[in-house]
């Protein structure tokens, strides 16, 4: 595993739920490039042909390394903000080792590109609305749109894809977690419940976050959060940790409490429902929801 992977896998695992607590202030990282390139004119003002729209937007962009790179260490400030309302039947898999160009409108302004990597799985993404039969695809992001000390939303990115740089599979479950009940829920994609079990959530001064995200990618987890699952999820109340952004994860930890609003906003599970959990294809939609 790669320097950058582990620190990612310790922010996921520590900065969100194995410590007791975290840094005091949250330290506002330095927000990367954002390299915004403009699809010509005529591109943008062909909407009534969408083949020829995807063909020269994709054309237009002949240096893919000098533009964002959309993992689960970005800022996105441009991106579309989702509203979480839409549902979701299909994921989007990236197919190219290039990765696939984000636009934040079919035909519109590129945001960046997103991997053919996210952290240790093949980038797959949940897809939250298709237009010109599937030509263009908007889909969630694993970055953040912007830093919570902003006061601007964090979590919610998604972006245009091509349909051509991307492979299309229906979702086969969801995971739904409901922090009143404290309660993680494993359902069908007919909404039948398969599995649902008693989980730890966030303290409240750095809380699990509420909305709509997927599972990105199992990574090496520490001593103390031996296995981890990262969503593409943030802290809504923590800027970074240990000098890196603060993933929400679904993992397991060891001597700490595994019930009750303990964390530092990350899902804190059995050993048993983290088999189950794992189980699940990355890409897999998870929705968080303060229950009743």
């Amino acid at each position: 595993m790669s320097p950058r992977l582990l620190t990612v896998a310790l922010s996921a695992g520590l900065a969100l739920g194995a410590l007791t607590g975290c840094a005091g202030s949250p330290v506002v990282p330095a927000a990367g490039v954002v390299h915004a390139v403009q699809v010509p004119a005529d591109t943008a003002a062909s909407k009534s042909n969408p083949p020829a729209v995807v063909v020269r937007a994709l054309s237009a962009i002949a240096d893919r390394s000098q533009l964002t790179l959309i993992d689960s260490w970005a800022l996105t400030p441009t991106a579309v903000l989702d509203n979480g309302q839409s549902a979701i039947t299909q994921t989007a898999a990236v197919t190219g080792a290039a990765g696939a160009l984000v636009f934040d409108a079919p035909g519109g302004d590129v945001i960046g590109v997103l991997p053919s990597r996210t952290l240790s799985a093949d980038t797959t993404v949940p897809i939250v609305e298709t237009r010109y039969d599937g030509a263009w695809l908007r889909v969630e992001l694993p970055s953040r749109m912007n830093l919570p000390s902003s006061g601007l939303a964090t979590n919610g990115a998604s972006g245009w894809v091509s349909g051509s740089e991307v492979t299309v599979a229906d979702v086969a479950s969801s995971v739904v977690v409901d922090l009143h009940a404290r309660t993680l829920t494993i359902l069908t994609a007919a909404g039948e419940v398969t599995y649902s079990a008693e989980v730890g959530i966030g303290k409240a001064a750095t809380p699990t976050p509420t909305g709509r995200g997927y599972l990105a990618s199992v990574v090496d987890g520490t001593s103390s959060t031996p296995r981890v699952f990262a969503s593409s999820l943030h802290s809504a109340a923590i800027d970074e940790y240990s000098g890196d952004s603060a993933v929400i994860g679904a993992h397991t930890v060891a001597g700490l409490p595994r019930t009750g609003a303990v964390s530092n906003g990350c899902i804190r599970l059995s050993e048993a429902t983290q088999d189950l959990v794992e189980a699940l294809p990355p890409g897999t939609p998870i929705t968080i929801n303060q229950g009743v």
